[in-house]
């Protein structure tokens, strides 16, 4: 009987006389654009988020286990594709303290200045993520102490792949870790 009923109220509203035609094509289009708006905010809504299947999981495991690790003092020794003068190797400090389960703050004292920030590990992507720039002090030092020091924070901010080696070494990889054009970080613990 309901079906009847509504089907008899579509027949009787299409066949309105021609002057109010005019309205029943509006709230047609007025329902329509409401119903494109709907299906166009869901399809927004969607969880984009990178599978945990397309990280490398023994690779995700070994970060997860040493995040907690990194905690403490470190000494910038080298940089693995442009290396440092021996004069300036082992000047710089990387301070990590745990902020959160997978939230680190960090600060130091780079070759001239003091500087800071925050990391945080990213389990759906396996990597490690600056998450806000480093700010630091603005004292003024030899030209090569200066390009050091752009090179060191520059380079905290572009952080993906962190690795701890049996010998107390971290490596803070500045892109792919596979790639062998990849700049490096080398760090010792203090």
């Amino acid at each position: 009987m309901a079906m009847k009923l509504n089907l008899y109220i579509v027949m009787k509203t299409l066949f309105v006389p021609v002057r109010s035609r005019s309205r029943l094509i509006n709230r047609l289009a007025y329902s329509l654009t409401a119903l494109l708006v709907a299906g166009m905010l869901w399809a927004c809504n969607k969880n984009d988020t990178v599978a945990p299947s397309s990280v490398d999981t023994v690779a995700l495991k070994n970060m997860r286990a040493s995040f907690n690790a990194l905690e403490g003092e470190w000494l910038l020794t080298n940089f693995r594709r442009t290396p440092l003068t021996p004069d300036l190797q082992n000047k710089a400090t990387l301070i990590l303290t745990k902020k959160a389960e997978d939230a680190l703050q960090i600060g130091g004292r780079s070759f001239v200045n003091w500087y800071g920030g925050s990391f945080r590990l990213d389990e759906t992507k396996g990597l490690v993520v600056s998450t806000e720039p480093i700010i630091s002090t603005l004292m003024a030092g030899t030209p090569e102490q200066m390009d050091a020091e752009s090179r060191h924070v520059n380079g905290l901010e572009q952080i993906t792949y962190f690795e701890l080696t049996a010998d107390n070494q971290l490596n803070l990889y500045l892109g792919d870790r596979n790639d062998p054009a990849t700049e490096v970080i080398i760090c010792t613990k203090k």
